[in-house]
C-alpha cells in the first residue's frame, strides 16, 4: 500500500466504477460474480484505508461522462 500513496498526490483526479452488472463470457476475463465482487471489496477496502478521494461513476455512460465533466470543470 505504501507505493500507492506514494502516487496519489500525482492525479488530480481518481474515479472509481463499482460493478454494476456481470462480466460477459469474453474468454479474456473471469465470469465469475464471486471473483468480480472480490476484486470490488478489495478495490473499496483500498480506497476506504488510504482515505483516497474517488469520484465515484456510476449509470449510463452519458451520466458518467456528465460526473466526469462536472469534476473537471
Amino acid at each position: 500500500y505504501a507505493q500507492m500513496v506514494s502516487v496519489i498526490p500525482a492525479y488530480d483526479y481518481i474515479f472509481y466504477i463499482k460493478p454494476e452488472f456481470a462480466v460477459i463470457q469474453d474468454d479474456v476475463r473471469p465470469a465469475c460474480t464471486d471473483f468480480q465482487a472480490a476484486i470490488a471489496d478489495e478495490f473499496e477496502f483500498i480506497i476506504d484505508a488510504l482515505r483516497i478521494p474517488v469520484i465515484p461513476l456510476s449509470g449510463t455512460v452519458e451520466q458518467r461522462l456528465a460526473t466526469i465533466l462536472a469534476a473537471v470543470s
